[in-house]
């Protein structure tokens, strides 16, 4: 949480936040970083995949599917 307060332009910051706050559960706030990293920078492939992952928990295919085939263009 620090990083990402003293780092709020990093990209891989934020989504390293993000991902920490999804393993603990809280993807509300992850989802949020996801987002923030993805202002940053929006080729941020893992961003990317890390917010689709969360899409695909809520059932919200059609949303993850287009941000998978975004990460695959990028990678």
């Amino acid at each position: 949480a620090d990083a990402a307060r003293l780092q709020p332009n990093s990209p891989e910051t934020r989504n390293n936040y993000g991902a920490i706050l999804l393993r603990l559960g809280r993807k509300t706030e992850a989802a949020k970083e996801f987002t923030a990293s993805l202002a940053a920078n929006p080729k941020q492939a893992s961003a990317l995949v890390n917010l689709a992952q969360i899409l695909v928990s809520e059932n919200d295919s059609q949303a993850a599917r287009r941000l998978f085939e975004r990460a695959k263009i990028i990678e």
